[in-house]
């Protein structure tokens, strides 16, 4: 009888690892086909509305348009050269062009209630403002101090697709934990959560990109908590959607004329409405494909007058491509 109990416990013992490992996989599948589905929406040619790719670059005509902050910005992260008697830029001895998307990946940790968990991330941004969007998609061990629990992950996706903003948390990829999708509050956060990163697409400043971008007229900075005020900045504002969904930061601009800084307020909390003073710390600008770009993020809300931060990333394996 010993036998047959001993036997049966280990055969339930395997079918439940067998069941786990296959539950792990059909979780893992199901939300990668997810956000395959929800990219193939940003990147495809018919989701750009309006944008004509077949475009002149004649920066020196245009570049005044734009705030001189961002004009100095430019010059430098572009390594703009103008060639007046050719009547063509270049970035670093190459012509200029208009980034149409950028590839990334993530390495960081995530505050959820105090405990910092680590996670990997990957993500794809459209890089006009004439179609803004983005999914960003990580995993992060649900027990990462149990071996056997290491490889069990909660997955969670941020998202900007057609003019609506989604945010999705799940266990294993199976079980839903938080979604807010399409609402005009995650919308709204999802698209300023677009404008801030435009430093790691940078041509989407430029009005060649087809940039909707709006300057505020404004020499005051934006109110707010903050401890350090930038002797540089420059308010934009975008819009989508028939301007149903719009949203505006503050950049901020270093001695050496680099964005080092955008604030805005941003929805903190899936379940309240309210805006709360947010800010995105960038640091370790790099050449990556002939532009400098920030490879360090802190990024965090304003509480009690201290900078909360709850994300601390790192940015890698860039890729880019050009409308021709």
């Amino acid at each position: 009888m010993n036998n047959i109990l001993n036997e049966s416990h280990t055969q339930a013992i395997g079918a439940f690892v067998a069941g786990s490992i296959l539950m792990v996989c059909l979780g893992y599948k199901r939300w990668h086909q997810e956000t395959k589905a929800m990219i193939d929406k940003i990147v495809h040619d018919e989701c750009v509305s309006g944008f004509n790719d077949k475009h002149e670059i004649y920066i020196h005509d245009t570049l005044n348009s734009l705030p001189l902050a961002i004009q100095q910005y430019l010059r430098k992260v572009l390594f703009l050269v103008d060639d007046y008697d050719n009547g063509k830029d270049y970035i670093m001895n190459k012509p200029l062009a208009i980034i149409k998307t950028m590839e990334c990946k993530q390495d960081g940790s995530i505050s959820n209630k105090g405990t910092w968990l680590n996670l990997t991330a990957e993500q794809v941004s459209f890089a006009s403002p004439v179609d803004p969007g983005f999914v960003w998609s990580c995993k992060a061990p649900i027990c990462p101090s149990i071996p056997l629990l290491r490889k069990l992950n909660i997955f969670a996706r941020d998202s900007y697709v057609n003019g609506a903003g989604e945010l999705s948390v799940s266990a294993l990829g199976l079980v839903p934990l938080t979604k807010v999708s399409g609402t005009p509050e995650a919308s709204t956060a999802e698209l300023l959560r677009w404008l801030a990163e435009a430093p790691f697409y940078p041509t989407c400043f430029l009005p060649q990109s087809g940039a909707s971008i709006h300057w505020v007229k404004d020499t005051k900075q934006m109110k707010g908590p903050w401890s350090e005020h930038y002797g540089q900045f420059a308010r934009g504002q975008v819009s989508d959607n028939d301007d149903r969904v719009v949203a505006e930061v503050q950049y901020n601009f270093d001695e050496d004329g680099l964005i080092s800084s955008i604030r805005a307020y941003r929805m903190k909390d899936e379940n309240d409405s309210r805006l709360s003073p947010w800010e995105c710390l960038l640091r370790n600008y790099e050449v990556v494909d002939g532009m400098l770009i920030p490879v360090d993020v802190d990024v965090g809300y304003w509480v009690d007058e201290k900078l909360e931060v709850y994300f601390k990333g790192h940015y890698s394996d860039f890729k880019f491509k050009y409308f021709e």
